[in-house]
């Protein structure tokens, strides 16, 4: 799932290490948190290089495919790492690649031990508040009934081979719960035991679709591949990750036996889910977890969901091969009962790549997806296809067997990404039909055109792409430099959004970060404008450690974001973030109970972390 995420990582001796995201990323609340747990997994079991297999490289969410074969082809071909220099001699692979995955990877299981060492504990503690305007209409209206502010913390053990996660979240607008409901709205804690390679037990909460096979709300053609390896679907049996989930909260139990390359998986759990009824019967599933309003408040958690599951795997030197059953229990559904199963595997030889699933459940409805690439030495060449059912979809984002969404879908995907120097580049053309629960046939096709320029402290690059959706056509092109020179990194970043050369929307913004003793101050300055509503732009900038922001512009307007973040002790970190922007000529701002009188949209945030190593 994160193989098309590039992500800049810096090390901190004091606290856990941390990932920040670039202007080109789009991600949600939820894969944000994802990725962070997952490093944090691999932070304190470092992969090993030399003994890993093809399937665990590819597994590692800073580790393409290409990178992948790449690094396992130079350890067969040499016998093993000796250095972590050596691994420059891997195709693809530079001292920069090294430095920033090192605190996740080692050259050989005894590196991270003392890591894994009873008896030595861990904990990271944090709690931050996110202010809200007190104007929006939902609270003028006292719609809202809880206060203007988001709070939230998370709190981290490990004391091997125990962990233990527990991750809490109020948002803005949320009312106080009774003691007997958890004060709180969002609670999510989980407890594991890892028996070394053998065994792994997890009992608590787990991201919806994340271990379970469910997940709801996915659309089609949201994500172009920009690479090779992000056409690829990776089916890993999944680690058990306490999480604040937007859609509900899976409760169950985990057990995981692996040995001589087989592995076995068994999870049982429900969900207690939000959803919309009509007479009685699910009618959706709401795609935010807001619950804020006397409406919003009697769809929570509405509706109990089980899932009983089973995964078993057998690995090669080549070739890894999966089974997954299912049985699913969902309560005032129209078909309440489902039994599916799905099958497939990953095939790699040389630098080919090859991994498939096919899926099916008991009213025999298909669903397939396959995955092809082939690198040729500085060049490489992926497809993809997929077919899916209404609801009904083979296994994405690792979530094993199945995928409930939002629609069907036919499409196919060609990319062909070449490489030389310090350059790349990318072509992709895709298209395909998603067909939703109304029936309602949506046609989508486009092509994209992506170079990348790479240089010591220099970073540029321009991506051009053409969308056809039904009757609209839209054309858009992001630009954008940077330069890292001492302490002080700098970026322009330009975009245009138009379906005509008269009617279009542009934006262009600046950042400038600088490195402190202890801490980094950085402030984001962008002016948007706008000839359509309907051809928006997107920024996202990185905010702290526990929150995100991406912000969407279809009109005229300016504005600034500003960080800093600061070491106060030897356990303590500080972070505050302050973010103003204005639409021009704009009576009123955002729709719904969130519109606010005027053209002002503003953020703060204030985050306290502490970690005890």
């Amino acid at each position: 799932m994160w193989k098309w995420i590039s992500v800049i990582l810096w090390s901190n001796a004091l606290l856990a290490q941390t990932v920040s995201f670039d202007w080109e990323q789009g991600l949600t609340s939820q894969e944000l948190e994802q990725l962070q747990d997952e490093l944090s997994a691999y932070e304190a079991n470092p992969l090993a290089l030399n003994s890993a297999t093809i399937h665990e490289l590819s597994a590692h969410p800073l580790i393409s495919t290409t990178e992948a074969i790449s690094i396992k082809r130079y350890i067969d071909e040499a016998g093993a790492l000796l250095d972590w220099g050596e691994l420059c001699e891997a195709h693809g692979i530079n001292g920069q690649w090294i430095e920033a995955r090192k605190p996740y990877l080692a050259l050989d299981e005894n590196e991270g031990y003392s890591l894994k060492t009873r008896g030595r504990t861990k904990v990271k503690a944090s709690v931050g508040i996110q202010v809200d305007d007190p104007t929006k209409k939902g609270y003028i209206d006292n719609e809202y009934q809880g206060i203007p502010a988001q709070v939230q913390g998370k709190l981290e053990i490990k004391n091997h081979p125990y962990a233990f996660y527990w991750r809490w979240q109020q948002d803005a607008g949320e009312p106080i719960h009774s003691i007997r409901k958890g004060i709180i709205d969002h609670h999510s804690f989980n407890l594991q035991w890892n028996g070394g390679k053998t065994w792994f037990v997890s009992l608590g909460d787990y991201r919806l679709g994340h271990s379970t096979g469910i997940l709801f709300g996915v659309g089609f053609g949201s994500a172009i591949p920009q690479k090779v390896g992000q056409i690829h679907t990776f089916f890993n049996p999944n680690t058990a990750i306490s999480s604040a989930s937007e859609f509900g909260t899976y409760r169950g139990v985990l057990a995981r036996y692996q040995r001589n390359n087989w592995k076995l998986q068994l999870n049982l759990g429900k969900d207690n889910a939000d959803a919309r009824l009509s007479d009685g019967w699910v009618e959706s599933y709401p795609s935010t977890g807001s619950h804020r309003t006397s409406t919003e408040l009697q769809r929570k958690s509405a509706v109990t969901n089980w899932h009983e599951g089973i995964y078993i795997e057998k690995t090669w030197k080549m070739l890894r091969l999966f089974w997954a059953g299912h049985l699913l229990y969902f309560e005032k559904s129209r078909l309440s009962f489902r039994l599916a199963s799905s099958m497939g595997g990953q095939f790699i030889y040389g630098t080919h790549f090859l991994d498939a699933e096919l899926s099916t459940d008991h009213d025999n409805r298909l669903a397939f997806g396959m995955s092809y690439s082939k690198s040729f030495g500085d060049a490489s060449l992926g497809m993809k296809i997929r077919r899916s059912a209404v609801d009904y979809q083979p296994s994405a984002q690792n979530a094993n067997g199945l995928l409930f969404s939002g629609g069907g879908e036919r499409s196919a995907i060609v990319l062909f990404e070449y490489g030389w120097k310090k350059h790349s580049l990318c072509g992709t053309a895709y298209g395909g039909y998603q067909r939703k629960p109304e029936w309602v046939t949506s046609k989508t096709r486009g092509w994209q055109l992506e170079y990348a320029y790479h240089n010591r402290g220099v970073e540029a690059g321009s991506r051009l792409r053409s969308r056809n959706k039904d009757e609209s056509q839209s054309l858009h092109l992001r630009n954008y430099i940077k330069t890292t020179a001492l302490n002080v990194e700098i970026g322009v970043r330009s975009d245009f959004h138009w379906s005509h050369p008269k009617n279009g929307t542009s934006m262009i913004a600046t950042s400038c970060e600088f490195q402190i003793p202890g801490g980094k101050l950085r402030a984001d300055m962008f002016y948007f404008s706008s000839g359509m509503d309907e051809l928006p732009v997107w920024l996202m900038m990185r905010t702290t450690s526990m929150q995100m922001s991406v912000l969407r512009f279809s009109k005229s307007g300016a504005g600034i974001n500003v960080y800093g973040g600061v070491q106060l002790s030897s356990t303590l970190k500080l972070e505050i973030r302050g973010m103003v922007n204005r639409e021009f000529n704009s009576k009123s701002r955002g729709s719904g109970l969130d519109e606010t009188p005027g053209g002002l949209k503003w953020a703060f945030n204030f985050e306290l972390h502490y970690a005890l190593r």
